[in-house]
């Protein structure tokens, strides 16, 4: 058995091609919303294994980043190598930049910083 049989084996039984969009979606564990698996010896997200076997070796200080804004995708025909700068970026000009109410750990809605605007103040 060869260094990448494993690896390949692991994306045959976990990789669902999805037919709408061409994406495949990581069926086996995942991490913070990207597929994760185990390999050469760590656990990485899974679509930058796919890149690694499918495309070649993600160069130091590269990210993988992916064409379908799907997280779970592994197919290696959504993915591109580029940099942080260039994956907020795209983050950026592909409407996924969240903040303000949207933002998933907000605390405060407007009609709560309101009623904190109301309190009288303690003049020391």
């Amino acid at each position: 058995m060869t260094r990448i049989a494993k690896p390949m084996q692991l994306f045959e039984k976990y990789a669902y091609p999805e037919p709408n969009t061409g994406c495949w979606l990581w069926g086996g564990t995942n991490l913070m919303a990207y597929g994760a698996m185990y390999f050469e010896g760590k656990q990485r997200y899974a679509h930058r294994v796919s890149y690694s076997l499918f495309k070649g070796p993600v160069p130091e200080g590269m990210s993988v980043l992916h064409k379908c804004d799907t997280p779970m995708c592994v197919n290696p025909d959504h993915l591109y190598l580029g940099t942080q700068q260039d994956n907020m970026k795209d983050k950026l000009v592909r409407g996924r930049n969240i903040y303000g109410l949207q933002h998933h750990k907000r605390k405060l809605t407007p009609e709560a910083i309101n009623d904190i605007l109301r309190l009288p103040t303690n003049d020391f």
